[in-house]
């Protein structure tokens, strides 16, 4: 048995939720690292009950796992607990599987889903007793290479300094071919780190920082609608924020919202087949025991055959014991044949998204949803559930005035006529707008934190009820947010910095601190502000470099034309 074996075993009895450590998965995959070429470790910078709740995650551990003859292990960032007696023990941060120290791969792999998390891939490497910097690591041969990729690197400079490289665009063919290129370079060419990374660099969708900057070209999966589906998922020994199997319906959106990033930078549409996705769903109840089923896509609704998806799932669901439920359904596309298919599916409550309580934001950033849209979702959602009503709003949208918060609020009172009394919970959840790269409001500039605050407290003071809840995100989280993905490679000098000053875990709203951001900014004379007043269209942008997909003239035509939107019509 190896010594973090022992440790393990020896301190599990001290550490919350030790199950989180064990693996012992139903579906998990133990391979002989003798039999194996290149040994990967995926590392998720959150908690395992956030990371083994990530589609891309299991999507990955079955390619590598099943069909290549590399080997994939999970690593999870401890609680609080655990590193503490990581770090008293001096024992390293290690992998499920085989319980070896993150030293011991070719390679580690960090997926981002959002940028929040940049510190914990740091605190990651640290406890694993890996340099940070990416410079301080490339001479020697005994540390694995570190790479990244996800949505949350999108823009990849505010992290260049911590990666080896970083992947840009879709993984699902790229993961097993970045292990071919190590395996056959490493073990069979012998090739140094640096000429590793000289071919790699070669990859269209391959991000070098130490190599400087060139022209990089998304990567784009064509296989989602012909590959063979996951059906051994990996079944979680604790519960997990979402504890039911997703089916990825689609990949992309079809509305492609002017704010939303995540429809550009998965154009474009990419639809799987009923059937298969039928078949899949069954055979994932065969293998795992799940009780329940899910549709995952940005906008489900607007899948071509999601009426026939739904009614012969949900009697194969219905025969088997098993829920199916329903999320990202836009407001819009509640037919009679969906809401009444809404009525037999697991009832998980409705989620009514606006964004913009006028009209005319919503026409501004390009959210196809009429009030009489929303009303009738409403309503349906009353007459056939007991469930609570989400609805989710923004504030600090481009062109807003408070004359659009005043809308916003004659929207939620409406909708609490539309609903019946103490029946149903109505949930506002409010969220700061963050302008994101690669969408035509990239060169916005974003509500500084007090007019942020300022709207907030309108919206608290006016929306006031016994069957109302009022949620909202941190100002300064969203500020933060805002910093690290408009960024430039000197932000990265502020992680590190934040990161030396004790932040992590800033998605957690118990751990952020905005107050150490701030005193690292001005310890290294960082003034972040500038990357809050947004860009000048004619101004080169610090992800230029980048091909997303989407043809910048594009982008600038879909800005312009935000800003032409007339509100005097309505």
């Amino acid at each position: 048995m190896s010594s973090i074996a022992e440790f393990i075993q020896r301190n599990l009895i001290k550490v919350r939720t030790p199950s989180q450590y064990i693996a012992h998965e139903m579906n998990m995959v133990k391979k002989d690292w003798a039999n194996v070429k290149s040994k990967i470790c995926l590392v998720y910078p959150d908690r395992y009950e956030i990371g083994m709740s990530n589609l891309a995650l299991q999507i990955f551990y079955d390619l590598m796992n099943r069909k290549s003859e590399h080997v994939l292990e999970r690593c999870f960032l401890p609680d609080d607990d655990m590193i503490q007696l990581l770090k008293e023990k001096n024992v390293s941060l290690f992998s499920l599987e085989s319980n070896k120290g993150l030293k011991e791969f070719a390679a580690l792999a960090f997926s981002f889903s959002t940028e929040l998390s940049f510190t914990n891939a740091l605190l990651a490497l640290d406890l694993s007793f890996i340099p940070l910097l990416a410079k301080d690591r490339e001479d020697d041969e005994s540390i694995p290479l570190v790479y990244g990729g996800g949505g949350g690197v999108s823009n990849p400079l505010p992290m260049s300094a911590f990666f080896d490289f970083l992947v840009i665009g879709d993984g699902e063919d790229v993961f097993v071919e970045i292990a071919d290129i190590i395996y056959e370079l490493k073990n069979i060419k012998e090739f140094s780190k640096k000429q590793i990374l000289q071919e790699i660099n070669k990859k269209q969708w391959a991000y070098v920082p130490s190599l400087g900057k060139k022209q990089i070209k998304r990567n784009i999966y064509n296989g989602f609608a012909d590959e063979q589906l996951q059906i051994h998922p990996l079944v979680p020994l604790i519960d997990v924020v979402h504890g039911r199997f997703s089916l990825e319906i689609m990949k992309g959106c079809p509305r492609v919202c002017r704010f939303c990033q995540a429809s550009y930078i998965n154009k474009p549409l990419r639809v799987r087949d009923k059937d298969k996705l039928i078949e899949q769903g069954m055979k994932v109840i065969e293998q795992t025991g799940y009780e329940e089923l899910s549709l995952s896509s940005l906008s489900s609704g607007d899948y071509p055959q999601i009426i026939p998806l739904l009614k012969e799932l949900n009697q194969k669901c219905y025969e088997r014991h098993v829920s199916l439920s329903l999320s990202s359904l836009r407001v819009d596309s509640f037919t009679d044949d969906l809401s009444s298919m809404m009525n037999k599916v697991r009832q998980t409550g409705v989620t009514i998204a606006p964004e913009a309580g006028s009209q005319f934001l919503r026409d501004v950033i390009k959210k196809q949803v009429s009030e009489e849209d929303i009303l009738r979702t409403a309503k349906f959602a009353s007459d056939n559930s007991s469930k609570s009503i989400k609805m989710y709003f923004m504030i600090g949208l481009p062109r807003e005035t408070m004359k659009d918060l005043e809308e916003l609020v004659a929207l939620v009172y409406k909708i609490m006529d539309h609903i019946k009394p103490k029946k149903n919970k109505l949930i506002v959840n409010v969220s700061n707008f963050v302008p994101k790269p690669f969408t035509p409001f990239q060169w916005c500039e974003q509500d500084s934190v007090d007019m942020l605050e300022k709207k907030l407290s309108f919206l608290k003071s006016n929306l006031r009820h016994r069957q109302l809840e009022l949620r909202w995100t941190d100002t300064h989280l969203s500020k933060l947010e805002s910093i690290l993905s408009r960024g430039d490679e000197k932000v990265a000098d502020l992680v590190l910095q934040a990161y030396r000053n004790g932040a992590s875990f800033d998605s957690w709203y118990d751990k952020f601190k905005y107050s150490i951001w701030d005193k690292s900014a001005e310890e290294i004379g960082l003034d972040v502000d500038k990357y809050l007043k947004g860009y000048e269209l004619n101004e080169e942008l610090p992800w230029s470099f980048i091909d997303m997909g989407v043809a910048s003239d594009y982008l600038v035509r879909e800005y312009e034309a935000s800003n032409t939107i007339d509100a005097s019509y309505l």
